[in-house]
C-alpha cells in the first residue's frame, strides 16, 4: 500500500513538473502510475488531496534535512535553493496553492514553517542577537510572509531565478535589524547591506514585470 501512495505521489510530481497542475487529472494519475482511479482515492483521496500530499510530504522532507541549529534566514534561503533545484516542479505547485487549492496542506506547512523559524529565532534570542522583548511568534509570521509573498512572485513569473535568493533573503535580514540586540545589529545590518544593491535592481524588475502584466491584461 505505501509502496503504491509513493509511486501515485512520485507520477504527480512529474506529471506536475511536465504539464503544470491544471492539467492534472485522475485518469491521467492513474495511467502514469500504474494504478486504477479507485485506488487512487482509496489510498490518498481526490485531486486536492494529492496536490496537498505532495506538498505535505516534500515540506517534511525538507524539514528533516534543514539542521536544527539552522538560523532562520539559513531556513529560507535553503528553501530558495530547493524551488530553483526544480522549477518546473515548484512553480505550478505554487500557483496552485495561490489559487486556493490544497488549503488544509498550506495550512499544516505555514505551521510547519513557524515552528521552525520560531525555534530558530528564540535560539538568537538566547545568544543575544536579538532583542529579548520581541516576541519570536509575530517575527516568524512576518518573515513567512514576506518569504511566500517574494517565492508567489516568483512562481508568477514577476521574480526571476537570480532575483529569487536576494530579495528572499534581504527581505529577511532587513527585518531582523529592525529587531537586532546592538550585538546582532551590525551582522544583520551588514548582511543587509550587502544585498541592498541586488535587492533594488530585483524591486526595479518587479516593478516591470508588474506594468508588463498590467498591460497585457488591459490590452
Amino acid at each position: 500500500m505505501n509502496l503504491r501512495r509513493d509511486r501515485i505521489l512520485v507520477a504527480a510530481r512529474e506529471l506536475i513538473s511536465k504539464h503544470g497542475h491544471g492539467h492534472l487529472t485522475m485518469r491521467g494519475l492513474a495511467d502514469a502510475s500504474g494504478v486504477t482511479v479507485p485506488t487512487i482515492y482509496n489510498l490518498i483521496g481526490n485531486k486536492d488531496a494529492v496536490l496537498g500530499a505532495t506538498i505535505r510530504e516534500g515540506t517534511v522532507r525538507f524539514f528533516e534535512e534543514v539542521r536544527s541549529n539552522a538560523n532562520p534566514v539559513a531556513i529560507l534561503e535553503k528553501n530558495v535553493e530547493e524551488l530553483l533545484r526544480q522549477p518546473d516542479y515548484y512553480r505550478p505547485l505554487l500557483r496552485a496553492l495561490l489559487s486556493g487549492e490544497a488549503r488544509d496542506a498550506m495550512a499544516e506547512i505555514d505551521a510547519l514553517y513557524l515552528e521552525y523559524l520560531e525555534r530558530a529565532l528564540d535560539a538568537q534570542k538566547q545568544r543575544g542577537q536579538i532583542e529579548p522583548w520581541v516576541e519570536s511568534a509575530i517575527l516568524a509570521e512576518r518573515m513567512l510572509s514576506n518569504f511566500f509573498g517574494a517565492a508567489s512572485e516568483w512562481a508568477s513569473g514577476v521574480l526571476s531565478d537570480k532575483a529569487l535568493p536576494i530579495a528572499a533573503s534581504h527581505d529577511a535580514y532587513l527585518t531582523l535589524a529592525g529587531v537586532a540586540s546592538e550585538k546582532g545589529r551590525a551582522r544583520f545590518q551588514g548582511r543587509a547591506r550587502r544585498l541592498q544593491q541586488g535587492a533594488i535592481a530585483s524591486e526595479r524588475g518587479r516593478v516591470r514585470a508588474r506594468s508588463h502584466r498590467a498591460t497585457r491584461r488591459q490590452g
